[in-house]
């Protein structure tokens, strides 16, 4: 994660080269970079702040280690976690520091994914599989199982008797109408955009940032970069203290 200096630096040079003239021609300076950022229609001239920017980076890593479709997301899972649920993995000293930057997003990230459901090789109880819902979040509960969705295939589509050991009816009874296929990776979405892929141009609209706040699509606002790290969602019921630097706020 570039450091906030470097940052500074970069929007100062970002700042000569809209403000400066060449030579014996001097330009009229109207704006600092910050006025420059946001969007048009509320004053901005389209520009992104530094700071912001190399957070939404982080978000996409975040994606990028959570779609487990690259060597370098399979290496971080597997040092990292230990077969448990990503979420359950926190940073601790002496890891790296790119573990430590995606660490430092995950809950935020983690609400905006969603999985379609192919061979269910991800977590029944983690993660959010059933219409955009993980089972942890339809029961109130919170568990660092590690069993896998899988488990409840048979030859025949859901063996349903496992299902009712674990779950109640009326989620057992939304869970059957859910199609899967064995021969096919399970498909890491992203909410923020029409068609689940995620770009960054798709994480900053969902994370607009205005005058050096940033609002994410449910409505909370992340009010600066400094502060303790308390996340309120209604999705959420642990406390998100790993979070270094980012502080929410409810609805304004």
């Amino acid at each position: 994660m570039p450091t906030k200096g470097v940052c500074l630096r970069i929007e100062r040079i970002l700042n000569i080269f809209f403000w400066n003239g060449s030579g014996s021609n001097s330009k009229i300076h109207w704006k600092n970079w910050k006025g420059c950022c946001g969007i048009k229609k509320k004053g901005g001239l389209g520009c992104k702040d530094m700071t912001n920017l190399a957070w939404v980076f982080s978000l996409k890593l975040w994606f990028n280690f959570r779609s487990n479709v690259s060597l370098w997301a399979n290496f971080m899972k597997d040092k990292h976690c230990g077969g448990n649920h990503p979420t359950l993995s926190c940073y601790s000293k002496g890891n790296s520091k790119v573990w430590q930057r995606i660490c430092s997003v995950k809950w935020l990230m983690e609400p905006l994914l969603a999985w379609g459901l192919g061979n269910g090789d991800i977590f029944f109880w983690q993660d959010r599989w059933v219409n955009g819902e993980s089972i942890d979040s339809l029961l109130n509960t919170v568990s660092n199982s590690k069993m896998k969705v899988n488990y409840f295939f048979s030859a025949n589509g859901w063996d349903v008797e496992k299902l009712y050991a674990f779950i109640p009816d009326n989620i057992i009874q939304i869970i059957i109408k859910i199609p899967f296929d064995g021969n096919v990776r399970d498909v890491l979405l992203f909410s923020g955009s029409k068609d689940g892929s995620f770009s960054i141009k798709n994480a900053w609209n969902s994370f607009r940032t205005k005058k050096g706040i940033i609002r994410n699509h449910l409505g909370f606002l992340i009010s600066g970069f400094a502060g303790p790290a308390v996340v309120e969602d209604m999705h959420m019921v642990v406390l998100m203290s790993v979070m270094s630097g980012i502080k929410f706020c409810k609805k304004v």
